[in-house]
């Protein structure tokens, strides 16, 4: 059977508040980039180790096709390290 409901702490964001989110995120983003910063968007799911080196139950985690621990990110800090390094 397949579910019909979304994991604990999601949710769909739908119609207005989609567009209303939508508006106001385009807003900060076209004023940062008229200051001069530029946008970096980073993958959501990463190799283990960009994030740490320690298995945590904070982390979800899975496996790939061959093997590799992958991680979903919990924010983009660590990926925006890796990106500088």
């Amino acid at each position: 059977m397949k579910k019909m409901t979304l994991p604990q702490g999601m949710h769909d964001k739908l119609f207005k508040r989609s567009r209303v989110t939508y508006k106001i995120e385009h807003a900060i983003s076209d004023s940062l980039m008229e200051k001069g910063l530029n946008r970096i968007e980073t993958p959501t799911m990463e190799h283990f180790e960009v994030f740490s080196n320690q298995v945590s139950s904070q982390h979800h985690n899975l496996f790939d096709t061959e093997g590799q621990l992958l991680s979903l990110r919990p924010d983009v800090t660590s990926q925006i390290d890796r990106v500088i390094a």
